[in-house]
């Protein structure tokens, strides 16, 4: 990012955001896309199987909750970053019928890219 702020001659005492200075730019955060783009991708594969993987992604454990503030589950960061409720759109019971077949996994993964393509890369508001 100070390789932007020095082209644009932004001195450090001046309080712009790195989001106003990849806005002057007209730039994009490439590696944070590559990031979420694989995990996103570990997630369809983790869901297609059952495993101790899969319950730390879902956060279905059995039991009491314990005390205090409840962990954040991975699907719920995905959740945030991607700006919508994945759980919401493609229907929870419609994910949990298609994690474990390899063809509904590949159908969750499309449609998890596809809003992943809208939002984020494209900008698109709801």
């Amino acid at each position: 990012m100070w390789f932007f702020r020095r082209m644009l001659r932004v001195p450090w005492t001046a309080r712009k955001t790195n989001e106003e200075v990849l806005k002057e730019t007209e730039s994009t955060r490439s590696l944070m896309s590559r990031i979420r783009r694989r995990q996103a991708k570990f997630v369809g594969h983790i869901m297609r199987r059952e495993g101790l993987e899969n319950l730390v992604i879902t956060g279905r454990m059995e039991g009491k909750k314990s005390r205090g503030r409840q962990r954040e589950k991975m699907l719920d960061g995905m959740t945030s970053w991607m700006g919508t409720n994945i759980v919401g759109i493609l229907g929870s019971r419609e994910l949990e019928g298609h994690d474990r077949q390899r063809q509904g996994a590949r159908h969750l993964m499309m449609m998890m890219t596809y809003i992943y393509f809208w939002i984020i890369v494209l900008n698109f508001q709801l």
